[in-house]
């Protein structure tokens, strides 16, 4: 009995914040992390999700009382024992179901493994492949389908040294091909397109045999994000999709875990001006990226090189502590959520002898996505640095996640960042001030830094 009114309250809780929530029809693109909590312990200093976005009298229970006349029967009259562990598995899958239904692939369950996955990202701490991966809505002819592409390879991850770049689509797994969230799509069409030109039925049948074997190998979508990113270790063969291949590319890559040091940082152009890389946004990137910028202003350089390519994962608020050593006490953007909500996210203020003052260029290119993108184009628009490389990925999206009691999650789109100044780059990316390629965007970075190390000297020897 305890269970079943555990499995109640569950479903009770999924309804109430489910309501809060318009169904998307468009899968928006994997999108960066909110961490918050719902658990009884709670992590200092990270927010905790609300669900009080609506009153009760918005809710309307009509569905949860067709949940509960189900769950009701299935207790009372499958002909099997209903265990402890059966009530779990009902919980969690309807709770599978239910996010699913929004078509959007940020917004799902995560089970223990998953949300374990992403704490100790956070951490610096990565598994699988080495990769950031999304979801992307690809339309060919009248079917609209979900690839499974590579945002960017991590540094000194198994991927990068595989050869995965930012924007290879991976349309199978040693040889099974990957699914999108509505399989049935394609069969479909055929049937659809077979009718209209009045097809010989068992050609019709040949086509739709061939989907049913496809579907039936194949690995959907999500669990194929779980493969390439576990900690199992597995060597996979990897079909992809390439930019300027003429056929699918055959990669081998083997998991493994590892870890990615967050900041490094160096003196380019002969001592002149200061390089700092970032690599991921961990717990630990707001401290090594202050230690970078101090050791450089000891320097005395004139000029900072910012390397933000190839960089995906990370939450706000670590962004927004990286952030105040550039620009604080400025509008970092706007968060747009539901209900014509938009939000304008304010940096904290920094002492001076902390922040950087001088020059400063951005390198970016296709792996420079979420809130790395959001880092970019405010610095642009706020300090007026110089953007440098390639468009960018093209993910404004919000994700909340909640950490639940039985060490599951969920993980909701809620909100999506809008720059401070510059136009929508949702879907399109940001576009470089400067385009280079990438062996010669260090290049031209330095010639911008020269430029303005000019024009400084320039001013002052007038004044």
């Amino acid at each position: 009995m305890k269970n079943y009114k555990t499995l109640i309250v569950i479903l009770l809780i999924t309804l109430c914040f489910a309501a809060g929530y318009t169904v998307r029809t468009n899968a928006r693109e994997k999108a960066t992390v909110r961490r918050v909590s719902v658990s009884p312990v709670r992590a200092p200093g990270v927010p905790v999700a609300t669900t009080q976005l609506c009153s009760a009298g918005d809710i309307d229970l009509g569905p949860l009382e067709i949940m509960l006349t189900v769950l009701r029967n299935v207790r009372e009259h499958f002909v099997d024992p209903i265990t402890p562990s059966d009530e779990g598995r009902m919980a969690r899958e309807a709770l599978r179901a239910m996010l699913a239904s929004f078509q959007d692939p940020n917004t799902r369950f995560l089970d223990p493994e998953q949300l374990k996955l992403v704490r100790e990202a956070a951490e610096g701490r990565f598994h699988g492949i080495g990769a950031i991966l999304g979801m992307k809505k690809v339309k060919t002819g009248n079917i609209q389908e979900e690839h499974l592409v590579v945002i960017t390879p991590i540094d000194s991850g198994p991927a990068a040294k595989a050869g995965l770049k930012s924007g290879d689509h991976i349309i199978a797994i040693d040889g099974r091909d990957v699914l999108p969230l509505d399989p049935f799509q394609r069969a479909n069409e055929v049937i659809k397109e077979e009718r209209k030109k009045a097809v010989d039925r068992n050609l019709l049948k040949k086509h739709i045999e061939s989907e049913t074997k496809r579907i039936e190998e194949g690995i959907p979508i999500l669990k194929a994000e779980r493969m390439l990113t576990s900690e199992d270790d597995k060597e996979f063969e990897l079909t992809v999709l390439r930019d300027g291949a003429t056929k699918p590319i055959k990669v081998k890559v083997k998991t493994q875990d590892f870890t990615v040091e967050p900041v490094s940082w160096t003196l380019v152009n002969d001592g002149r001006f200061g390089y700092i890389r970032i690599s991921c946004f961990s717990n630990s990137t707001p401290q090594q990226f202050e230690t970078a910028v101090k050791e450089l202003k000891s320097k005395e350089v004139e000029g900072l090189v910012l390397d933000l390519r190839d960089v995906a994962a990370g939450d706000l608020e670590t962004v927004l502590s990286v952030a105040r050593l550039s620009v604080p006490e400025r509008v970092f953007g706007f968060e747009c959520k539901s209900r014509n909500r938009k939000i304008p996210i304010r940096i904290e203020r920094c002492s001076d002898e902390r922040v950087w003052k001088g020059s400063l260029v951005v390198l970016v290119n296709a792996g420079t996505a979420r809130m790395a993108e959001a880092l970019a184009v405010a610095l642009r628009d706020n300090l007026s640095a110089k953007l440098v490389g390639e468009s960018t990925y093209g993910d404004p999206s919000v994700v909340t996640l909640m950490e639940l009691s039985d060490g599951s999650g969920v993980s909701i789109t809620t909100g999506q960042m809008a720059p401070p100044k510059s136009s929508d780059y949702r879907g399109k990316g940001l576009a470089p001030d400067v385009s280079a390629s990438s062996s010669e965007q260090m290049k031209e970075a330095i010639k911008i830094l020269e430029s303005l190390a000019k024009r400084s000297v320039s001013t002052l020897s007038r004044n």
